[in-house]
């Protein structure tokens, strides 16, 4: 390399040394590592992801077994006070699944929303009124889970709500009421101090916690393109939400044909995996339909933005500017907020550092979309079938025909191991990424995760900090009886385990 462009490269990777250090030095007070409670944290539960629309509630023995052995968890720590300290309990995102619910009002139900046609077919959109019904729907089919809930809280214990991409709707002021209030409902239903203060143990986080002995926490997703999305700090507040892409492909397709088990497994399922499970199903012509149909809607927008006739784009911008609010500063102010409202006010640098760690949501990217749902492969091999027929059509000898159609295997098997390799949707290397950067920049001790549904304890590299990933409840019951446990942070005394509740 020639010595000028060394130079450069040195100085642009010192100034980034350089600003990496301002930021860690201005986060670095935030995280006291000293805790006046113990921590608990569980995720990705997922309570009413069986309330499906027109049918009695799936799975009801697997559902019923994961509540039971909930509500045993939270009472068993209820009693227990380690070192005499209360716990906090973290539910640390997809805690309630409310893109999964398909249920709706039955006729003549008395509500405070009109019903779409969308919402007839496909369950009820990310409304704040119409996800605060859902809400009691949850509540009503957890009732067992959500009284131990109440015991547990009205015992002096705390609770922090983090969102996730399935329960994003949290975010809908209406909707932390409600869950306050359900809950408080349970515990002391009159009104008075001590339901005042049983709801001040209740907190809800957009985007991550910090708590004093030394944990960041977060559900993870915005570190996967096709969970995450541009409104997560919305400049202000909104009626219904937008929804990333994997909920929008659950919504307008897996809940209507893959079931709870294989929604949770799409990220690694092959594109011959798909093919499998949709013959099983059924009508593969119908669910072919409706995959396309999904398709359509989900690759619409992105389609019209990328040859800018989008109307509804122009006008979003339009209005992101009302007041004079710009969104990115907007944005950069409500983090900022959120980092105060933890500790203490950071400086410019980390804040910026944390925006950076965000993932650009896929529905930017008609290429990334096109894999995701497999089109570039449906492409490939519609092409490589086309140029076989015409070459077997051909007139030429026989010789000529067969290196040709070998060329063509050959061409076809090496672009599809190219396009497999370009196809990146599994999110824990992701997650397990974007930890080490947090560990530097916060100098915590623990960073813990979820999303991936695939419980980590392991030591990030070049740090002395601890990832973990909490895993999921709903994978436990899957094949019979509770074998593993079911995984949950434990963190007492100042140490982080990640442990297994056997009951």
């Amino acid at each position: 390399m020639p010595w000028p462009i060394r130079k450069i490269f040195a100085y642009l990777l010192r100034r980034d040394r350089e600003k990496v250090a301002r930021a860690v030095a201005a986060v670095q007070p935030l995280v006291s590592n000293v805790a006046h409670h113990n921590v608990l944290a569980v995720s990705d539960l997922h309570l009413g992801a069986d309330l499906r629309g027109g049918d009695s509630p799936e799975r009801p023995r697997t559902v019923s077994a994961i509540d039971r052995q909930l509500a045993a968890f939270l009472d068993h720590h209820r009693d227990e006070r380690p070192q005499g300290l209360p716990w906090r309990l973290v539910l640390n995102g997809d805690i309630i699944d409310f893109v999964a619910i398909t249920l709706r009002p039955a006729p003549g139900e008395a509500v405070s929303f009109t019903l779409s046609d969308e919402d007839i077919v496909y369950g009820l959109a990310a409304d704040e009124a119409k996800t605060v019904w859902k809400l009691h729907k949850v509540f009503e089919r957890h009732d067992v889970v959500m009284t131990a809930l109440a015991r547990f809280v009205a015992a002096g214990h705390s609770l922090v709500f983090v969102r996730g991409n399935h329960d994003a709707e949290v975010r809908f002021e209406a909707v932390q009421r409600t869950f306050k209030d359900l809950l408080a409902d349970r515990a002391y239903p009159a009104p008075g101090p001590k339901r005042e203060e049983f709801s001040a143990r209740i907190e809800f986080y957009d985007w991550f916690y910090l708590d004093p002995a030394g944990l960041y926490m977060e559900h993870g997703h915005v570190y996967d393109e096709w969970s995450t999305t541009d409104d997560m700090l919305a400049p202000r507040p909104v009626r219904d939400m937008q929804l990333p892409i994997s909920s929008q492909a659950m919504r307008y397709f897996s809940n209507h044909y893959l079931g709870l088990d294989h929604q949770f497994d799409a990220e690694t399922m092959g594109l011959f995996d798909f093919v499998r499970l949709t013959i099983r199903v059924g009508n593969p012509l119908a669910v072919l339909r409706a995959y396309l149909i999904m398709v359509g809607r989900v690759l619409g927008p992105t389609i019209r933005a990328s040859v800018r006739i989008s109307r509804r784009a122009v006008v979003a911008a339009g209005n992101a500017f009302v007041d004079g609010v710009d969104p990115a500063a907007e944005r950069f102010r409500l983090l900022r907020a959120q980092l105060d409202r933890l500790a203490g006010t950071p400086e410019r640098g980390a804040t910026e550092e944390l925006l950076r760690l965000l993932k650009r949501p896929a529905n930017g990217s008609l290429f990334d979309l096109l894999q995701l749902f497999y089109l570039d492969q449906f492409a490939l091999v519609s092409a490589s079938a086309a140029a076989a027929t015409v070459l077997l059509l051909t007139h030429m000898p026989l010789s000529a025909k067969a290196t040709s159609l070998s060329a063509v295997g050959l061409a076809f098997a090496g672009v599809c191991a190219l396009l497999g390799s370009r196809r990146d949707t599994e999110s824990h290397p992701k997650l397990r990424a974007a930890a080490g950067r947090i560990a530097q920049l916060f100098r915590v001790r623990y960073v813990v995760m979820g999303h991936s549904h695939r419980a980590v304890s392991e030591t990030i590299p070049e740090t002395s900090a601890r990832y973990f990933n909490l895993g999921s409840w709903t994978d436990a019951h899957r094949d019979g009886p509770l074998v593993d446990g079911l995984p949950h942070l434990r963190v007492a005394g100042g140490v982080a385990e990640l442990v297994r509740w056997r009951g």
